[in-house]
C-alpha cells in the first residue's frame, strides 16, 4: 500500500483511516437551571452560539526527559508534549553502593506534574551492562529487587506509569515477570494503583514480533499485572522503514488487551549518513528525517490499538545517536519540529463551532479528550468525551 507512493498520497491514506478510527461522534448538553420558589427544572439552553476546543488529548504524545537544561527544550515540551518519559537507569540513581541520588527524576517529574504531563519512570530492571552500576555488573533478583523498591519508594509522587522490564527478549534477567508484583504491591502500599508496562525493541521489523506478543499473552494470562506493551521504533542506520511491514506487525499488536505504547522513536539527520532505500536520498538531511517522521507518525497514531507515540530525542546531541533530535544543539528548531507541531497541535486537534439545536446539544465529530466549552464567545465549564462517554453536559 505505502510503498512508491507520493507523501501527499501517504497523508490521503492515513487521514482516512485517522478519521475513521481517532474520532468520535460527540455531543454536548448545555442547559441553565431555573428555580421557582415552588420548583425547579432544568432549561436547554436553544440556539446560542457554542465553541468547542480541545484543550487535552486523550491520545499521548511523549518525549525523553533527557534534554532538559538545554535550551529550548523545556518550551518544547510544554507546547507540544503531554507525556515525559524520565531516566532511572541504576548507573547513574546508585553511582555508589547504598548512596542513591534521584533528585534530578524527582525535578522533571514534580515539573511536569505541576503542568498536568503524564509521565513515565524508564526504566526498573534492565540488565543491559552499560547502564548498570560498577559494583553490581551482574545483578541477582534480589538486587534487582533492593534497587527497584528504591526508586518506587523515591519516587511514587511523581512517576504515573513504570516501565517495569526493558528489553528483557535481549538483555535476558532470570525472573522477568516477578517485578512486576514486586512493584504493584509496593506502590498498592504507599497508597497508588501503578499502571506497569514492559518494553522492547525489534518488533516493528518483524524480527521477534510473534514471540514478544506470545510472551505478553501469556503473562496476562498468568495474571501478571501488566497494562502496557511498549514497542520501540528507531529507524536503521542506512535505510528509512518499510511503511507496509510496520504496519503489519503493529496490527497483530491489536490481539493484545493491553494498551500499546510507541515508546521511542529515533529518525536521523546527519548528512554524513547514507540512506540506501528512499529514491532521490542518498543520505539522511533534516527534510528527509522530517518527511520519515511525518509518515512514522501518522501510521502509528492511525492504528487504534496504539494509545501512546514517544520521540526519543527531544534535542540533537544524544551520545547513542547525535544527529536525532528534534531541535539542534542550540536550541533553535528543525523541520521535523514543525511536523511534529503540526500534526499534534493542528491537524490532530479539534476546534468546532455552532449553535445548540431545540434541546441544547451540539453535535460534532472530534478526537476524545477535555473539551473547553464557550457559550456566546465565554468558557462556561469543560467536558471529557472518550469512546466509554461521547456526551458531555455544561449546567450553567
Amino acid at each position: 500500500m505505502y510503498q512508491g507512493i507520493s507523501i501527499e498520497e501517504f497523508r490521503d491514506i492515513t487521514d482516512q483511516k485517522i478519521d475513521r478510527e481517532r474520532k468520535l461522534d460527540l455531543s454536548v448538553n448545555i442547559h441553565k437551571l431555573k428555580r421557582w420558589w415552588w420548583r425547579s427544572r432544568l432549561v436547554p439552553l436553544a440556539n446560542r452560539n457554542v465553541e468547542l476546543s480541545l484543550k487535552e488529548h486523550d491520545f499521548l504524545f511523549g518525549v525523553n526527559a533527557g534534554g532538559f537544561g538545554n535550551p529550548g527544550f523545556e518550551d518544547m515540551v510544554s507546547k507540544l508534549f503531554n507525556y515525559i518519559t524520565i531516566g532511572t537507569f541504576w548507573k547513574y540513581c546508585e553511582p555508589q553502593k547504598g548512596n542513591y541520588d534521584f533528585s534530578m527524576q524527582k525535578w522533571i517529574g514534580n515539573w511536569a506534574n505541576d503542568r498536568g504531563i503524564v509521565t513515565k519512570a524508564h526504566p526498573l530492571v534492565y540488565n543491559l551492562d552499560v547502564v548498570l552500576p560498577d559494583f553490581c555488573k551482574t545483578p541477582t533478583m534480589d538486587e534487582w529487587r533492593v534497587y527497584t523498591k528504591a526508586v518506587v519508594e523515591a519516587l511514587h509522587e511523581q512517576i504515573d506509569i513504570w516501565e517495569v522490564v526493558n528489553e528483557f527478549m535481549h538483555e535476558p534477567v532470570a525472573d522477568a515477570a516477578s517485578p512486576f508484583f514486586w512493584v504493584k504491591a509496593w506502590a498498592n502500599e504507599l497508597g497508588s494503583d501503578p499502571t506497569l508496562a514492559v518494553n522492547e525493541y525489534g518488533p516493528v521489523f518483524g524480527h521477534i514480533t510473534d514471540d514478544y506478543i506470545n510472551i505478553c499473552k501469556g503473562a496476562s494470562d498468568g495474571n501478571v499485572p501488566l497494562d502496557i506493551v511498549g514497542v520501540q521504533s528507531h529507524v536503521a542506520d542506512n535505510s528509512v522503514f518499510d511503511y507496509d511491514v510496520m504496519e503489519t506487525n503493529l496490527n497483530k499488536f491489536n490481539a493484545l488487551k493491553e494498551d500499546i505504547h510507541i515508546t521511542e522513536i529515533t529518525v536521523h539527520s546527519d548528512e554524513n549518513i547514507p540512506v540506501n532505500n528512499c529514491p532521490g536520498h542518498n543520505n539522511w538531511s533534516e527534510a528527509l528525517q522530517a518527511q520519515e517522521i511525518e509518515k512514522i507518525y501518522r501510521l502509528q497514531f492511525a492504528n487504534p490499538a496504539i494509545s501512546a507515540i514517544t520521540y526519543w530525542a527531544g534535542i540533537d546531541g544524544d551520545p547513542w545517536r547525535p544527529h536525532t533530535g528534534l531541535l539542534r544543539t542550540d536550541g533553535t528548531q528543525k523541520l521535523s519540529y514543525g511536523v511534529v507541531d503540526d500534526l499534534i497541535n493542528s491537524k490532530w486537534t479539534t476546534r468546532e463551532a455552532g449553535r445548540t439545536n431545540s434541546r441544547g446539544d451540539f453535535n460534532f465529530r472530534g478526537f476524545p479528550g477535555v473539551y473547553d466549552v464557550k457559550l456566546d464567545g465565554q468558557i462556561v465549564g469543560e467536558v471529557d468525551l472518550t469512546s466509554d462517554d461521547t456526551h458531555g453536559e455544561v449546567r450553567l
